[in-house]
């Protein structure tokens, strides 16, 4: 499979050098959105999919939180 550029708010997403995506319903909409956690600074961008899964929309929304504050890991 070739890779493709994902774009959210219509910017191609940069998401560092390591990172690890994950495609889920996070908002229980029934459409498919995006988490990314990263390396640096640690934190998990959560993107939701304003469009359809086949032809999905991305925003960013939030980072994912814990007792209010961005879930963070530290690299160290």
């Amino acid at each position: 499979m070739e890779p493709i550029k994902v774009q959210a708010d219509g910017v191609d997403l940069d998401v560092g050098v390591i990172s690890e995506p994950f495609m889920a319903d996070w908002d229980n909409d029934g459409v498919t959105d995006l988490l990314v956690g990263q390396f640096s600074p640690g934190k998990v961008s959560f993107y939701r999919n304003a469009g359809t899964n086949q032809v999905p929309d991305f925003t960013f929304t939030y980072y994912l939180l814990a007792d209010g504050a961005d879930i963070a890991v530290s690299a160290g």
